[in-house]
C-alpha cells in the first residue's frame, strides 16, 4: 500500500516534470483556470454556494451541539491506569513536569477522576504553587464532598477549605 507521502513524493514530481518539459500545457492550464475557476462570474455565483453551504452547516451544528463535533475521546481503562501509575512513579521520582503533563492527559478524557486530581494537587504543591493546588482541590470537592484525600499537606488544605480545623 503506497502511503500518503510517497503519493506526494510522485505528485511534485509530475508538477516538475511538467514544469520543465511542458511549458505549453502550463499555460493552457493557467488560462483555463483564469478563464473558469478565477473569473468574477464564477466567484460570484460560488460564493453565495458557499455562503448557503456555511449558513447549513452553522444550524446543523447549532442544532447538534458542538459538544459532538469536538468530542473528545476517552482513554481505556487499563491505558489509563498504566499511565497514572506511571504519573505516581514520576512524582515519587519529582519528574513533576511529567505528572503535570499525564495527568492533564487522564483529565481531558475523565474530568471527573478524584485520584488523578488528587496526584496532581499534590504535584502543584510540592513546586509551592498553591492556588492551582488549591483549584484542584476544590473540583475534588465539587465532584465529591466526601472524598478521602490520604497525602499529608493536603489534609491540612482540603480541612481548611472544608471549615473545619485540623
Amino acid at each position: 500500500m503506497l502511503s500518503w507521502r510517497i503519493i506526494l513524493g510522485l505528485l511534485a514530481l509530475l508538477i516538475a516534470w511538467v514544469l520543465v518539459k511542458q511549458a505549453k500545457l502550463v499555460f493552457k492550464f493557467n488560462a483555463w483556470m483564469r478563464d473558469y475557476v478565477f473569473s468574477d462570474q464564477v466567484i460570484l455565483f460560488s460564493g453565495k454556494r458557499v455562503a448557503i453551504l456555511l449558513l447549513v452547516l452553522g444550524v446543523i451544528s447549532l442544532f447538534s451541539g458542538v459538544e459532538q463535533i469536538s468530542r473528545v475521546q476517552s482513554l481505556r481503562p487499563r491505558i489509563a491506569a498504566k499511565i497514572f501509575n506511571q504519573a505516581q512513579k514520576d512524582f515519587l521520582a519529582g519528574d513533576y513536569d511529567k505528572v503535570i503533563q499525564k495527568c492533564n492527559e487522564l483529565l481531558k478524557s475523565d474530568p471527573a477522576n478524584l485520584p488523578v486530581l488528587e496526584l496532581l494537587a499534590s504535584t502543584y504543591l510540592s513546586i509551592k504553587q498553591k492556588e492551582k493546588a488549591m483549584e484542584c482541590l476544590r473540583k475534588i470537592l465539587f465532584i465529591n464532598p466526601n472524598y478521602h484525600i490520604d497525602r499529608g499537606p493536603l489534609v491540612k488544605i482540603l480541612h481548611r477549605m472544608k471549615g473545619r480545623k485540623h
